[in-house]
């Protein structure tokens, strides 16, 4: 019904608003259940914001059947009660973010390993026989000109497929899976 709606209402509101105290009004419904705010048994009520910086992530509704139930040194332990449960839920998102962070980097560098690998071979496969047939186009006879081309057409291919292998050997290294050969 409408009370405990606005019994509900009230007491978050005064939560977010700061530590609220009060003493319950009579406009509360009777078949309010024992667990809500506005119980009919809940005589004192203790309103609290879990607050992680200026965020409020939470309140916590304390509710007493007597009378003026919670002292002054009461409403301080609460306060700091509630001011550690929302550094402790705002470290269990942080740790969760941070997981997710890490799994996230994870795939990253397996998608990045993965791509490294695939384009080496990619690479790798046209240079050797660009290499391959420059060497068969060296044994056979030419002219100064012509020599002077398949030997760069062979220092190039070289070169680029040195180059290809450097970089798989440093991705390689990054992920941890260099092989040291014992000299």
């Amino acid at each position: 019904s409408g009370g405990h709606l606005l019994a509900l209402g009230l007491s978050a509101l005064l939560g977010f608003a700061g530590v609220a105290h009060f003493v319950r009004p009579q406009f509360f419904d009777p078949i309010v259940p024992d667990w809500m705010p506005g119980n009919p048994r809940t005589c004192t009520e203790l309103v609290v914001p879990l607050k992680a910086g200026a965020d409020i992530i939470g309140v916590l509704d304390l509710q007493s059947p007597d009378e003026d139930a919670f002292s002054e040194r009461a409403r301080h332990v609460v306060r700091v009660y509630a001011e550690n449960a929302a550094l402790a839920i705002a470290n269990a998102q942080l740790l969760t973010n941070l997981e997710r962070a890490r799994q996230a980097a994870e795939e990253a560098n397996l998608a990045k390993s993965s791509f490294l690998a695939r384009m080496s071979h990619e690479l790798r496969t046209p240079l050797h026989g660009i290499s391959g047939m420059a060497e068969l186009l060296h044994e056979t006879p030419l002219n100064d000109r012509q020599r002077r081309c398949a030997s760069t057409i062979s220092g190039c291919s070289e070169t680029l497929l040195a180059l290809v292998t450097d970089i798989l050997d440093f991705s390689k290294a990054e992920a941890g899976k260099v092989v040291l050969d014992c000299v």
